[in-house]
């Protein structure tokens, strides 16, 4: 009897490793891309030469053009993924975060949890957990690579890109930050 015992219970703890494991690689599959899978947009258009990876495409602001025609103006609109670094100013704590650029008013847009929507320029919305950082609500950041200094007006849920919190900045903040030639403006066209 003791035989079967150990076997029986051998057999649970391996399906309950089975499960503990799916779950964690569900966790964290869901935290490299969760502010992707949680937004509106149906699919994405990259760069033929991108490998199918979203901080490798840069379509010119010719082939974002050419993509809205075939499309209501509506249904599409332009996405900036920048990887980067912050810090609060005059501090040397840095975070991992992704700013992504989109239009303030398009469907991108994420669903604000706490706090008000940015209603100036250098205002953005934050995922939530930067709270563990350190940010709150009116938090000064600065970007480490350009020195932007810009204010968390909101917190959203679920918006995380490559295991950092997304900052979501409007088309103006993000030519601040994303300092490249005028004609990788509209990148990423979703």
């Amino acid at each position: 009897k003791l035989r079967y015992i150990l076997i029986g219970l051998i057999m649970v703890l391996i399906a309950w490793l089975v499960l503990f494991v799916t779950g964690l690689a569900n966790g964290l599959a869901n935290d490299n891309g969760a502010a992707i899978s949680s937004n509106k947009a149906t699919y994405y258009v990259l760069q033929k030469d991108s490998d199918n990876r979203l901080t490798r495409s840069n379509l010119t602001a010719s082939e974002t053009e050419s993509v809205a025609k075939q499309l209501k103006k509506s249904e599409s609109t332009n996405l900036g993924v920048q990887m980067g670094t912050i810090t609060e100013p005059n501090k040397d704590k840095k975070t991992d975060i992704t700013f992504f650029g989109i239009d303030k008013n398009g469907f991108m847009k994420p669903a604000i949890s706490e706090g008000t929507e940015p209603q100036k320029a250098k205002e953005v919305i934050a995922d939530i957990s930067l709270k563990e950082s350190g940010y709150k609500l009116g938090s000064k950041l600065k970007d480490s690579a350009t020195g932007e200094e810009l204010t968390i007006t909101a917190f959203t849920k679920n918006n995380t890109f490559s295991h950092s919190p997304v900052i979501f900045v409007g088309w103006d903040e993000w030519k601040l930050i994303h300092q490249t030639n005028q004609a990788a403006e509209g990148e990423y066209n979703a």
